[in-house]
């Protein structure tokens, strides 16, 4: 019996040991819960966050992609004017002039055709897309100078004067080699930059 009671006695303070033990478990598992469920309030917005997030990764990826080709073919063309392969060459468009910083993106974001690839005449432009076939360096489109000079001349020569709060990008831009002039022109014609909207829409 005294044994008997001894063990009642010990089962007892165990009992109370695991409730308070029980309790603490409980108010663990509610503020757990509690997290649970706002992580799980979260979890739309997260998901949508990460899908634009890889959206935005595997553009950038494609870009990179892009660039480095386009980087090759560059590579290839410009190689054939040292060389002397394709003398009428004369370069990518956008690197054969320059804008002030404040209307770079306004420049790029019009201008679609800053990669071009300009050159003399006709046949140098046969000669770069055979160049870039054999060679298997992609596609590129080609600005012929001296079409542009025929056909952009004149229009590039008459006299333009801007809108109120506007200024005309190809005014701003500044080319070293005026014989380039024609090529930028055809790129920009007479598009205007506006320092807001309400200003370019009036």
């Amino acid at each position: 019996l005294d044994a008997h009671a001894a063990s009642v006695k010990e089962s007892k303070h165990e009992r109370k040991a695991c409730e308070k033990e029980a309790a603490e478990l409980e108010a663990k598992l509610e503020a757990a819960q509690q997290v649970a469920d706002a992580c799980a309030e979260k979890e739309p917005a997260l998901l949508l966050e990460e899908r634009t997030a890889r959206a935005k990764y595997e553009e950038g990826m494609s870009a990179s992609k892009e660039g480095s080709g386009r980087e090759k073919m560059l590579n290839g063309l410009m190689g054939a004017k040292r060389d002397g392969r394709i003398p009428g060459i004369i370069g990518r468009l956008g690197s054969l002039g320059s804008i002030d910083a404040k209307y770079d993106v306004a420049a790029s974001t019009c201008c679609g055709a800053l990669d071009n690839i300009v050159v003399a005449d006709t046949a140098s432009a046969q000669s770069c897309v055979s160049l870039l076939r054999e060679n298997n360096l992609g596609v590129a489109t080609f600005i012929i100078l001296d079409k542009q000079a025929a056909q952009m001349g004149p229009q590039m020569a008459k006299a333009f004067s801007a809108p109120k709060d506007s200024k005309r990008l190809f005014d701003l831009l500044t080319i070293p080699n005026e014989e380039h002039k024609p090529a930028f022109y055809s790129a920009f014609r007479d598009t205007l930059v506006c320092e807001d909207k309400a200003k370019a829409s009036k």
